[in-house]
């Protein structure tokens, strides 16, 4: 049962804003005791032990690896100080609208630069790049099929791009008008459909080659029609991933993870998992409201329904071995508002009227800072499996969308350091004042 007290103050309405990029430390949080060799796998090989190693110091850093140079920069300065290792939507353009074939070129050029700067200051580092629940008609449309994608699906190669009106989803709530995202330039892709299957498979090759390891494949579940005989086409795609990272992935592997629904506890065929980590949001429970912050708990779904916490099922790992339930990162997501901001929502998709993320960037940094760390306590002591290891970990926020302006106050320690500050500021396109060493 929730609870809320005392009188929020009024506020201002504050305009959305599409892309705000909210960044944040979080070195108390991670791990720093793990013994470095833990992280080591090679050869396509990853034990149970590595990949917990690997989830338990994940964090969200959206966009790390394509954004602008001086940002790039702070970015891998902070993730190397608090010794992040599995970088989650590191880089990604699946909703970056419809793109020319010079941008997408662009950005796999741009995204294998910036893996490379990643690993030579950090060769542990595992890069995620993101494969959403979107397509765009000339995205689509402007990508060419490389032979080798052909072969793979059997097929013999032909000299043409990708065809959107093949891949648009048709079935389920969506199909009347197959843009759910209100527009008639996109769509939600139909896992079942070849030319969706060997577009996916593209972009995961491509990501490979450009050095990263692991892949985000959105609301997987969501593409394959929340219908599980229709999970065999993801395991295609993923299978034919992992072959094809045995022979040209750094290390030999790649990892994959998704957002499945509620009801599913993950997808599977019979007792084997299809992805290696589940990914699902954190969606906090409203408590209280003081002393300016708009309090959450959070909590497994005993305490409340929508929580993922608890609920991924056991079976066969695709590394090969068994889980008593799968791994899980939870992230601070973004998927908008309820349009009544700082409203308690009583145990729905929103905290306070916001979603995960955007709930938490408009908390004063007091209370911001012991919320992860009860977020970590909570996940140390909570749902274990039957050895009393973790088996649910918090990916923590970076660098994420949000849909409202926050207001923030930051305190510069070196003055040498406020045009620094103003620079980057400026990239991320915020408004600020400062007075003395004091950010507003």
């Amino acid at each position: 049962m929730k609870k809320t007290s005392g009188a929020p103050p009024d506020r201002k309405a504050v305009p959305a804003m599409d892309h705000f990029v909210f960044a944040f430390a979080l070195l108390l949080l991670l791990p720093v005791c793990l013994q470095a060799d833990a992280l080591d796998f090679d050869k396509g090989r990853m034990d149970k032990e590595t990949l917990r190693a690997y989830c338990s110091r994940a964090v969200s850093c959206l966009d790390l690896v394509t954004g602008e140079d001086d940002v790039f920069e702070e970015d891998l300065r902070m993730l190397l100080n608090i010794g992040a290792k599995y970088i989650g939507r590191a880089a990604t353009y699946s909703w970056s609208g419809n793109m020319s074939y010079a941008a997408i070129e662009e950005h796999y050029k741009k995204a294998e630069q910036r893996a490379a700067a990643c690993h030579k200051k950090d060769p542990q580092m595992l890069l995620q790049a993101g494969l959403f629940e979107i397509i765009y008609r000339d995205t689509a449309n402007n990508t060419p099929i490389p032979p080798h994608v052909f072969r793979a699906f059997g097929l013999e190669p032909e000299t043409r791009n990708f065809d959107y009106e093949k891949m648009i989803k048709t079935y389920g709530p969506d199909a009347a008008s197959k843009r759910p995202w209100g527009n008639d330039a996109s769509a939600v892709p139909d896992i079942r459909k070849l030319e969706t299957r060997m577009y996916f498979y593209l972009q995961i090759t491509r990501y490979i080659d450009a050095g990263y390891e692991a892949f985000h494949l959105g609301q997987a579940e969501k593409m394959a029609g929340y219908d599980p005989k229709n999970y065999k086409y993801w395991d295609k795609v993923t299978s034919l991933g992992r072959k094809y990272a045995r022979k040209h992935a750094r290390r030999g592997l790649a990892l994959f993870d998704c957002h499945t629904a509620i009801t599913s506890g993950g997808m599977k065929i019979g007792d084997r998992h299809i992805c290696d980590v589940i990914g699902a949001g954190i969606v906090p429970d409203e408590t209280e409201y003081k002393n300016g912050a708009y309090m959450c708990r959070i909590c497994d779904y005993h305490d409340c329904w929508l929580q993922w916490i608890g609920r991924s099922a056991g079976g066969i790992h695709p590394l090969g071995f068994r889980v008593e339930n799968n791994f899980t990162i939870l992230e601070f997501d973004n998927y908008g508002g309820s349009g009544k901001p700082y409203e308690p929502t009583f145990q729905a998709f929103f905290n306070w009227g916001f979603d995960d993320i955007t709930w938490f960037a408009l908390q004063p940094e007091w209370y911001r800072n012991p919320f992860l760390m009860e977020c970590d306590v909570f996940l140390k002591n909570h749902n274990l499996d039957s050895r009393g290891r973790q088996q649910y970990f918090l990916q923590a926020p970076c660098r994420r969308c949000i849909t409202e302006k926050p207001v923030l106050a930051y305190r510069i320690k070196d003055p040498s350091q406020t045009e620094n500050v103003e620079r980057l500021l400026s990239l991320e396109r915020a408004k600020w004042t400062i007075e003395g060493n004091e950010v507003t």
